[in-house]
């Protein structure tokens, strides 16, 4: 055992650092620092404009709230006051969250404010209850409310000050909130299931499951059939037992792949935190995608730590099997054709509000669990129990490929010829556990 764990470790290490230098792991880093790249594009155009000033929350009674050295509005008006009696000033001191600037205005001075960005609308007060308003169509409705709520309230008080209210006093009145309510939830089935973040979380992991496993997959099969076919696998068996190689190959390949997915993960939670949150619309998804739970985590690396094994031991396997690399291209699509088909299922299974029938089999598929536990995670809340059955089998399945794949490794390393057919390769599993038994 001891001497399998050193020979073991020199494999590994090896292969880690062979990987990390390969040209696929700089193609997914590429790949993976672009992906981060849009992320961080999405957030800063999607954050509101500094000019804009747009912000929703923050301490108003002073006008604007204060950020740094900058003072913030929800939006910005030109006013028009024709009243002549000072409505402007009361307009201001009830909108504290809106910057506003007096200054004369008709329909070709608001269209041009509002064109070259200075103001978000334009208002003409013809009398303390009328007022003509200039905006674009998406803040027409809103900015039209909040002044006509504003001018309604200062009449009210106005009214109330006329009956012998004072002013403060009425104030108070009118802007009181009334009624106020709690809410309390009810959890009926435990946690809801949906959320946004969750759903953004659980279909980038079947994707980068899917990419990660089938890439470092074929990686594992390209350097045995490399290794074969340069006649380096012969001088290594003189040293290293061909378990000792297989094993040390697929977790030396896997560990990097796992490295690199732990970095773009914690470098996509910084973008996020730091980006995704400076807008207002994407803050709550920010949230959710960073709010994903411990057990969430820790089946996304057991998922993905057994599932790689799995089939990084068979593109193993198979790649053993071949004298040249340019036979590999067929003889390794198999394994990948089986993983593409869960790929696929898991794809359709969170399409729909509930999982389906296909879906939940799925997940307890060994070959196909990886991807399709996760899109069933992302409609509903799974039981522990139904997760800790399909790790069992994912855990069991894996090494029994590993034995298997020993024994299809051990016969195979000595074939050299055409690429092999099904009956073939289960002729050297035969062959490589009889040589076993035999040693």
């Amino acid at each position: 055992m001891k001497r399998f764990f050193t020979a073991f470790s020199i494999v590994f290490a090896r292969e880690f650092k062979e990987t990390l230098r390969s040209k696929p792991f700089r193609i997914i880093s590429v790949f993976l620092a672009i992906l981060l790249i849009l992320i961080a594009a999405a957030g800063i155009f999607l954050a509101p404009d500094s000019d804009d000033a747009q912000i929703f929350a923050g301490d108003f009674t002073d006008g604007g709230a204060s950020q740094g050295n900058t003072v913030t509005y929800y939006y910005s008006l030109a006013v028009d006051d024709r009243t002549g009696s000072g409505l402007a000033s009361k307009l201001s001191d009830e909108l504290p969250a809106v910057r506003l600037e007096e200054k004369p205005i008709d329909e070709a001075i608001a269209a041009g404010l509002i064109a070259d960005g200075e103001c978000d609308a334009c208002v003409v007060l013809l009398s303390p209850t009328e007022f003509d308003l200039y905006a674009a169509d998406g803040d027409a409705a809103d900015i039209g409310e909040s002044v006509r709520m504003a001018l309604d309230t200062i009449e009210r008080t106005d009214a109330l000050a006329q009956l012998g209210v004072d002013e403060a006093q009425a104030k108070d009145i009118l802007h009181s909130s009334g009624a106020w309510y709690t809410i309390h939830t009810v959890d009926t089935d435990g946690d809801d299931p949906f959320s946004i973040g969750m759903y953004l979380y659980n279909y980038v992991v079947i994707i980068l499951m899917f990419l990660v496993i089938g890439l470092y997959g074929q990686m594992v099969a390209t350097r045995v059939a490399t290794e074969k076919s340069s006649r380096t696998m012969e001088v290594l068996a003189t040293s290293v037992s061909p378990s000792e190689l297989l094993c040390g190959k697929v977790m030396g390949v896997g560990a990097a792949g796992l490295l690199q997915i732990v970095v773009f993960a914690l470098a996509a939670a910084g973008i996020i935190r730091g980006v995704l949150f400076s807008s207002p619309m994407m803050s709550v998804v920010a949230d959710q995608l960073l709010n994903i739970s411990a057990g969430n985590l820790a089946c996304l690396v057991i998922y993905f730590v057994l599932g790689f094994a799995l089939y990084a031991f068979i593109f193993g396997a198979l790649g053993s099997m071949v004298s040249q690399i340019e036979d590999l291209s067929g003889t390794a699509s198999l394994p990948l054709y089986l993983f593409m088909a869960g790929y696929f299922i898991s794809l359709t299974g969170m399409a729909g509000t509930e999982p389906g029938t296909l879906i939940r089999v799925a997940s307890y598929i060994p070959f196909w669990s990886p991807v399709a536990m996760f899109s069933r995670m992302s409609a509903e809340n799974v039981p522990a129990h139904e997760l800790a059955i399909s790790i069992a089998l994912l855990a069991l399945t894996t090494v029994l490929m590993a034995w298997l794949s020993a024994r299809i490794y051990r016969s195979g390393m000595l074939r050299y010829g055409k690429p092999p057919r099904i009956k073939e390769i289960i002729s050297a599993a035969r062959e490589g556990s009889s040589n076993s038994n035999k040693a």
